[in-house]
């Protein structure tokens, strides 16, 4: 269950920086 919620958040946060670099690019 932890390790799930962690991929999860995981990969909002990647997500989430992969949009911070294309707006700051």
């Amino acid at each position: 269950m932890l390790r799930s919620l962690w991929s999860g958040v995981n990969g909002m946060q990647a997500h989430q920086i992969a949009l911070d670099i294309e707006s700051n690019n």
